[in-house]
């Protein structure tokens, strides 16, 4: 029987980046088996940076600024998936969630 085991991640910490004139939110996290820093974008969770204990935190920045358009792109794709819930009317004071910043949006009753 074969047993497979994930590798463990560490969470070093969360940062934020402007890229292209957006404020990006990411989530520093170690792995023990990572050979290279592995970016991963996903629905809920946002920006992941994965990296080798080799891998100096400072240098996150250079590579997130380089790979920026790719960034958004993900980030826009995953941000249109998740709509607003149509079974739910939107009242003044509801926080809606946007890729740059959480918004106040007052709404007329």
């Amino acid at each position: 029987m074969v047993q497979t085991t994930s590798p463990q991640l560490i969470m070093v910490g969360k940062r934020k980046i402007t890229v292209n004139g957006q404020i990006i939110s990411y989530i520093i996290k170690h792995s023990a088996r990572a050979k290279h820093v592995r970016l991963e974008v996903r629905q809920g969770t946002g920006l992941i940076v994965v990296i080798p204990k080799s891998c100096k935190i400072e240098q996150i920045p250079d590579l997130l600024k380089a790979k920026g358009d790719w960034i958004l792109d993900k980030l826009a794709k995953y941000g249109e998936v998740q709509p607003l819930c149509a079974d739910r009317e939107v009242k003044s004071g509801d926080v809606i969630p946007t890729l740059t910043t959480s918004s106040f949006m007052s709404l007329p009753i």
